[in-house]
Parts: C-alpha cells; sequence; structure tokens
C-alpha cells in the first residue's frame, strides 16, 4: 500500500483537528463589540439581542423586550445605519466581566473622519457598559446611556 497517498489526508486530519488557540480576553471582546456593530448596521435585532444577557436591565427600568422592540423601531425608520464607535475605556473587573465606556455616532450616511463629526447629522451617544463573558463570547449585562458631544470622540 502506498503509503504517499494517504500522507495529505492524514495532514488535513491533524491540522483541522488542532483548530485555532482561543482569542485572548481582550481581543474576544474587541470581536464582539465589532460583531454587535456589523449587527446593527445590518439591523439583524434578532442576532444583536443574543449580545444580550439574559438578566439584562439597563438603569432606566427598560426590559430587554423594551430594548429589541425600540431597536427594532429606530432601524425601521432609517433607511440606511452607520455606526462609528470609539472604545474610550476599559476596566476589567474580573477575567470574565469588564466595564467600558464606548462613544458612538449613528447616522444615515458613513462617518470617513472625525472631524467631520460637528457637521455631520448623526445621533451621538455615550455608554456605560458592562459585558460578561459567557462559553467564549461577551454579554452585555448592564448599559447607561446618554447624549454625547463631538469632544467625547477626542
Amino acid at each position: 500500500m502506498n503509503t504517499t497517498k494517504f500522507l495529505p489526508l492524514f495532514a488535513l486530519i491533524v491540522v483541522t483537528a488542532c483548530g485555532n488557540a482561543p482569542l485572548s480576553k481582550e481581543k474576544q471582546l474587541k470581536e464582539d463589540l465589532t460583531q454587535m456593530e456589523l449587527l446593527a448596521e445590518s439591523k439583524k435585532t434578532s442576532e444583536l439581542m443574543d449580545y444580550f444577557d439574559e438578566n439584562f436591565r439597563p438603569e432606566n427600568g427598560m426590559s430587554k423586550k423594551d430594548i429589541q422592540r425600540l431597536l427594532h423601531f429606530r432601524f425601521m425608520k432609517h433607511k440606511t445605519v452607520h455606526i462609528t464607535q470609539v472604545l474610550k475605556e476599559t476596566q476589567w473587573l474580573s477575567d470574565n466581566e469588564v466595564k467600558i465606556e464606548v462613544v458612538a455616532a449613528l447616522g444615515g450616511t458613513p462617518l470617513t473622519d472625525l472631524t467631520t463629526l460637528s457637521e455631520a447629522r448623526a445621533q451621538l451617544l455615550k455608554f456605560n457598559v458592562v459585558l460578561k463573558r459567557h462559553d467564549v463570547h461577551f454579554k452585555i449585562k448592564s448599559a447607561q446611556w446618554q447624549h454625547a458631544y463631538p469632544t467625547d470622540f477626542l
């Protein structure tokens, strides 16, 4: 039997079995934040809600279902959604929990440069969010938000 025919197959099985190493918590957090942004821009409310902890409670008393309705209404109201976000602060509370401050510009057209932020017709928001890692992904445990100003993006 000729073993050289099976060598490529064996190599493929070994490479596949090894898989990728898990991402660091910092890289996983950034990847999850990017994925949330992409889902919001694609108006995929249900998939975006998968990134909310099942016990999610914002400080204003809204429920997870209220947030879903609010997002759905906002997405229906606007033809396109473009988000420009800046991660301002990261505070690790534990290996599986992090508090972040993010400022975001939500508009109908993409912002190519933050220097044009003051002229943009975008809604500026500041979020203080606690995320908790469940298995691999970080999910939103709690959130506060308020209006932001162009200087918050600096």
